[in-house]
């Protein structure tokens, strides 16, 4: 199960239950395509979502939930062993979530991009994005 990459987004979207892939659909595309523009293929890359545990979808979780659910990606980070995790979405910029993610990955390089949904729906943040996926392919690189 290890992988030289550990993506994680902050939830499955209801497509992702239909289809029982994590990051499906167009949005799962855009992110294949993002990360074989830095070298990684797919059966390299280990996905995964933090508030998978929680009964519904949101986006505003109380800090109970995020630290009950950061008991899998815990589990996970320790099963896969990445050279580095890619985060997707703004919401791993909130503090909180930031401390605890770090308490979880220790010193494994962890880069941030928009969320390819966003990406999709405003294609001016690929820029941004695209900084820090050279950025993780430096890291990669150095591993």
């Amino acid at each position: 199960m290890p992988a030289r990459l550990m993506v994680i987004s902050l939830n499955p979207a209801p497509s992702d239950d239909e289809t029982g892939q994590l990051i499906s659909g167009q949005h799962g595309r855009l992110l294949d395509n993002m990360l074989a523009a830095i070298g990684l293929a797919p059966e390299q890359v280990f996905r995964t979502a933090w508030l998978r545990c929680t009964p519904r979808v949101a986006i505003k979780t109380t800090p109970e939930e995020q630290v009950r659910c950061a008991a899998f990606i815990r589990q996970e980070f320790a099963w896969v062993q990445p050279q580095a995790v890619l985060l997707l979405g703004n919401s791993f910029y909130d503090p909180a979530r930031r401390w605890l993610l770090e308490q979880l990955i220790g010193h494994t390089p962890a880069f941030t991009v928009p969320h390819p949904a966003i990406l999709l729906r405003q294609p001016e943040l690929k820029a941004q994005a695209w900084h820090s996926l050279k950025q993780l392919k430096a890291a990669l690189a150095k591993a």
